[in-house]
């Protein structure tokens, strides 16, 4: 394709060049034709040309050529370090975005160029060509160590808190910042062990105490008078006991999630039955609801059974908890290829969406279930998602039309 002179006329190396020049340059030239992702520039090749853009568009990377885009060059730039000085190779990776065109000119062909205008040009040709390359070499290098701390903070997990980023003689420029930061992953590291171990041992020093005492509470009750008002005031104490007991035991595995010691019994689990027990149980404890359910027979799974069916359980509850008067609840499961989705919806009033964000923190409760009226710790949603996700899966609240909630689990199988 051949190249006019007014299309080279407008890219930035050639504006308000006479046009003798310009025919000189289309004489010793021929456009070369990019494919998208061509390596048009690389530090593996020696380069001695300037390449100008006429269509199409680049883009300028580092490292390699799959790194992030540090750049897009548009029609009309010029790229190529102009080795006017020595033939060391490009400092980074050049691609075709889309498909280009580009016109190669040879440094000799651009020094001629220079040299027929003016000696003072030619001397800053060569000033510019060697700045090029230190800071093209410079950019690299901070390039370098801007992916390597992403790519540590993207690592930084409540089980990955140990991460640091190792310093380099190169990284004087970063050396305080990555300083920094080491110190205060340190600092984090410390802290959430502490905060981790603490509730871990508190839950743990609370389970011995609460069960004696709900013991003796319930030898007391049974030894007073049936219907007395000390029996009364003691099942009264005793519920709220049992309901520390519950929450003691919560806290604990939460603990044991955090620290990543949350320990799976895995065997085989038979999840299709274990939903339509649920399903039984739901129709008796709350026989004021329809409950529906579409349960794909014969799902199995590797699961410990006693914490999956807790997480189970916890949904449900809520689902019957925070249902409305003549209101309903659906159970599905559906298997995939590698994963079963277990979804459980129940007509609501809706979630508020300042909520929404929150309904997995612990401890938390939207403002419907503020109310006494309605038992719960706050902490039923956050364990089952801790449980699903130490079984390799995961629970997010679902999309749902207006007047239901919906929980979705995904599990591996």
């Amino acid at each position: 394709m051949n190249t006019s002179l007014t299309e080279l006329a407008q890219t930035e190396l050639f504006r308000d060049v006479p046009q003798d020049i310009l025919r000189r340059v289309l004489g010793r030239a021929a456009v070369r034709e990019l494919a998208a992702g061509e390596i048009l520039l690389s530090p593996q090749r020696a380069n001695q040309h300037v390449f100008v853009l006429l269509s199409g568009a680049l883009s300028l990377r580092f490292d390699s050529p799959n790194s992030p885009e540090v750049r897009e060059l548009a029609a009309g730039v010029s790229v190529g370090e102009m080795s006017a000085i020595d033939d060391t190779h490009p400092s980074a990776y050049v691609i075709a975005k889309t498909a280009s065109r580009v016109l190669p000119i040879h440094r000799d062909m651009l020094q001629q160029l220079v040299d027929d205008s003016h000696p003072i040009a030619r001397n800053l040709l060569r000033l510019m060509s060697l700045w090029i390359k230190a800071n093209t070499r410079h950019i690299a290098n901070d390039q370098t160590q801007i992916q390597r701390l992403t790519a540590t903070i993207r690592r930084v997990t409540a089980q990955g808190l140990d991460q640091r980023i190792p310093t380099c003689p190169e990284d004087r420029d970063f050396a305080e910042l990555i300083a920094v930061f080491n110190e205060m992953l340190e600092r984090l590291e410390r802290s959430f062990h502490q905060a981790s171990r603490f509730s871990g041992d508190a839950a743990h020093e609370l389970k011995t105490p609460l069960a004696i005492l709900q013991g003796q509470l319930e030898q007391a009750i049974n030894q007073a008078e049936a219907g007395s008002p000390i029996q009364i005031v003691l099942s009264g104490i005793l519920d709220e006991v049992r309901r520390l007991s519950g929450i003691s035991k919560k806290l604990l595995l939460l603990a044991q999630a955090d620290a990543g010691r949350l320990r799976l019994h895995r065997r085989p689990f038979n999840l299709s039955a274990s939903l339509q027990d649920l399903v039984e149980d739901a129709r008796m404890l709350a026989p004021q609801l329809l409950v529906e359910e579409s349960i794909a027979p014969g799902i199995k799974l590797e699961a410990d059974a006693d914490l999956l069916r807790q997480a189970l359980l916890n949904l449900v509850s809520n689902a019957i908890k925070y249902n409305i008067n003549g209101g309903w609840i659906r159970l599905a499961a559906t298997p995939g290829d590698q994963s079963v989705e277990v979804r459980i919806t129940n007509a609501s009033h809706g979630i508020a969406a300042a909520d929404r964000t929150m309904l997995f923190e612990r401890f938390y409760r939207a403002d419907p279930a503020r109310s006494r009226n309605i038992e719960g710790t706050g902490l039923g949603l956050s364990l089952a998602r801790e449980i699903a996700r130490a079984h390799g899966g995961d629970l997010q609240l679902g999309e749902s039309a207006e007047g239901q909630v919906s929980f979705n689990m995904v599990l591996p199988v």
